[in-house]
């Protein structure tokens, strides 16, 4: 992948008001797209290196799925505590 490319490719999306998005294969062999928030290239001792910002929206649904019990957790022990108090 050319860092430099691929950062010329999203700064002409974005300045035509498109999102740019980027390509990638999973670890099972499945092809998803990200949406490439922010991008910028650096060099480290061993060469450039690429940093892209990406929302990925299975991770979000994942992180919404798990913090859900945890909510229901907290507004339960919130109701415990509530019953509890000497008024």
């Amino acid at each position: 992948m050319n860092g430099a490319q691929l950062i010329e490719r999203c700064q002409d999306a974005w300045r035509e008001g498109r999102e740019a998005y980027l390509e990638y294969r999973t670890t099972s062999g499945l092809t998803e797209e990200a949406l490439i928030v922010a991008a910028r290239t650096g060099k480290v001792d061993a060469g450039q290196v690429l940093h892209l910002w990406l929302r990925l929206d299975r991770m979000a649904e994942m992180l919404e799925e798990a913090t859900a019990g945890r909510d229901e957790d907290l507004e339960d022990d919130a109701d415990s505590e509530d019953e509890g108090e000497d008024n």
